[in-house]
């Protein structure tokens, strides 16, 4: 689900959230970390995983437009990375 909503006078949210497995707080911290999922699963052979980009890609996204990237997980809400950017709102 995808949802975006003013979050200030002077900017707005973007929440998108996936109702897969629930991250745990190691998990939430690596996934930020480019290549964060790899450098703790090195078992795991590099076809059958993700290069564990998406996210930190994103987050320098956000970052370079002056905003913020967080993520949340819980078994009732699932997964949340949010998104906080300045700038005017219609």
């Amino acid at each position: 689900a995808v949802r975006c909503r003013r979050f200030s006078d002077d900017g707005f949210e973007a929440l998108v959230t996936d109702f897969g497995p629930v991250l745990t707080d190691q998990q939430r911290r690596e996934a930020l970390v480019p290549f964060g999922k790899r450098r703790a699963r090195p078992q795991v052979p590099l076809l059958n995983a993700s290069t564990a980009l998406s996210w930190p890609v994103a987050q320098q996204l956000v970052a370079a437009h002056g905003g913020y990237m967080t993520v949340d997980s819980s078994a009732e809400a699932g997964t949340t990375a949010r998104f906080v950017l300045p700038g005017a709102c219609s």
